[in-house]
């Protein structure tokens, strides 16, 4: 029997946060080092740890074909394990994401970033659970037929039934 196949999806928190958890890891060290303050320093490295590495994830467990999407804060993996035969489908969307930061002089910098997402579907296409993200699309492909072969699913082009 295989490990289940973990896959990290995204930080719980904005890439914002997550910067500002480790510098709050990085506060409470220093702190304690210089003033030896116990709860202070413990406070701080409790705050930047949850920030820092909060993140969401999916286990993929191919031999019991089932899978679990799951936050995880502390290492600890909350979420419910799922059957791929409620999610028959698979398919591939095209997300667009826009990204501005405004710098201090009221300047704006616009950043725009295609992502491939793999997700699965469950039979009306209403509910998606995120596999896998890609920059490139011949790769998200590759990873689409993959999953499709390994878990015997179909795939499709995403079009709900809200009927």
């Amino acid at each position: 029997m295989n490990k289940p196949i973990r896959r990290f999806l995204d930080y719980k928190y904005p890439i914002g946060a997550v910067i500002i958890g480790y510098f709050l890891i990085i506060l409470g060290i220093v702190n304690f080092v210089l003033t030896k303050s116990i709860i202070l320093s413990l406070l701080l490295l409790t705050i930047g740890v949850y920030l820092a590495f909060s993140y969401v994830g999916i286990l993929l467990d191919l031999d019991n074909r089932k899978f679990k999407y799951f936050e995880s804060q502390f290492g600890i993996k909350e979420g419910d394990w799922k059957y791929f035969k409620y999610y028959p489908y698979v398919t591939l969307l095209t997300i667009n994401q826009k990204q501005t930061v405004y710098k201090h002089t009221n300047a704006q910098v616009t950043t725009k970033l295609i992502a491939y997402r793999v997700y699965l579907l469950n039979e009306k296409h209403t509910e998606k659970i995120l596999i896998k993200e890609y920059r490139n699309k011949l790769k998200a492909e590759k990873y689409l037929d993959k999953m499709a072969n390994e878990l015997k699913l179909e795939t499709v082009v995403y079009s709900p039934d809200f009927s």
